[in-house]
């Protein structure tokens, strides 16, 4: 198996659970403190944060 699968999922994970919490972060202060520079931030952040979380896993990581 190749090493670099082993923790290929785990990365991409993580990765998303950060841009998860910056993106719930920047939407609290959209409602409390910046309305529009807050959900500005928000909306691309936890987009990209469900690109990460439901990434496919590599197909070179497949056994055939």
């Amino acid at each position: 198996m190749n090493e670099n699968c082993r923790y290929a999922r785990y990365v991409n994970l993580l990765v998303g659970l950060i841009l998860m919490a910056l993106g719930l972060v920047f939407a609290f202060t959209g409602l409390t403190i910046f309305p529009l520079i807050g959900f500005y931030f928000a909306v691309p952040v936890i987009v990209g944060s469900f690109y990460f979380l439901l990434a496919p896993s590599d197909k070179s990581c497949f056994v055939s």
